[in-house]
């Protein structure tokens, strides 16, 4: 399994940040809202990714002793690979579930929520970009 990529953490922060502090301006939000929600919602994403790729690396144990032909995707077709586990789906899926549950525990929060989402979004196109 590899490490987790601070590098582009740290660019989605880069991006996420700047993005914030115009909110910030025209809408009035606290800076301690971004001092807060930048650490917990980088910790947020990396657990996410983290527990992405240990669900990833379990399937990729269990499907390896099964002959390919008997893998089948949604459609009824014989899949080439066993699975496709990097589709950006897959992100998406645990980023947004990530959403739900914050949401639940930052019901009258929607700072932290913005900011989660922003993140999300320079996640993924960091991901995603080559």
């Amino acid at each position: 399994m590899k490490h987790l990529d601070f590098k582009k953490t740290l660019w989605s922060l880069a991006f996420t940040v700047p993005t914030y502090l115009i909110l910030n301006y025209y809408f009035g939000l606290g800076w301690y809202m971004l001092i807060l929600g930048v650490i917990l919602m980088s910790l947020f994403i990396n657990g996410a990714e983290l527990y992405y790729r240990l669900e990833k690396s379990k399937l990729q144990q269990e499907f390896k002793d099964i002959p390919k032909e008997r893998i089948f995707d949604f459609l009824g077709n014989n899949n080439e690979k066993i699975y496709d586990f990097d589709g950006t789906h897959k992100y998406v899926l645990v980023y947004v579930t990530c959403i739900l549950a914050l949401q639940l525990i930052f019901m009258f929060s929607y700072e932290l929520l913005y900011i989660f989402i922003l993140l999300i979004i320079a996640r993924i196109y960091l991901t995603y970009k080559n």
